[in-house]
């Protein structure tokens, strides 16, 4: 009996370990400037775009480059990663939206 003693209480123990840690995640969430938030997610959904048609561009300027199709190559690079970037920020919006959602159903 002493032994399942033990393990009730180490699993006590673990719980309130585990209660502790959310209970300081949602206070530093709390604590959060909501501006501070916002801006984050527009130079994050920037850079995605930004970074995928710098991509595309350099891609076209090196097909360019190689097979002497200026500027067809670097217009279809600029489409295509324009596309890339448009993907990448629909991607990310979708994940805010989703860990929007779940932050709103725990606080319930």
């Amino acid at each position: 009996m002493n032994g399942q003693d033990d393990r009730l209480e180490d699993l006590r123990r673990r719980i309130d370990e585990h209660r502790a840690a959310r209970a300081a995640r949602e206070q530093a969430r709390k604590g959060r400037d909501p501006r501070a938030a916002a801006h984050h997610l527009v130079l994050r959904l920037l850079a995605d775009l930004g970074v995928a048609l710098a991509a595309g561009l350099l891609l076209g300027y090196g097909i360019d480059h190689y097979f002497g199709s200026r500027p067809w190559g670097m217009l279809g690079g600029a489409l295509l990663g324009l596309a890339a970037g448009v993907r990448n920020v629909m991607h990310t919006a979708d994940s805010m939206s989703r860990i929007s959602r779940h932050d709103s159903a725990d606080r319930q």
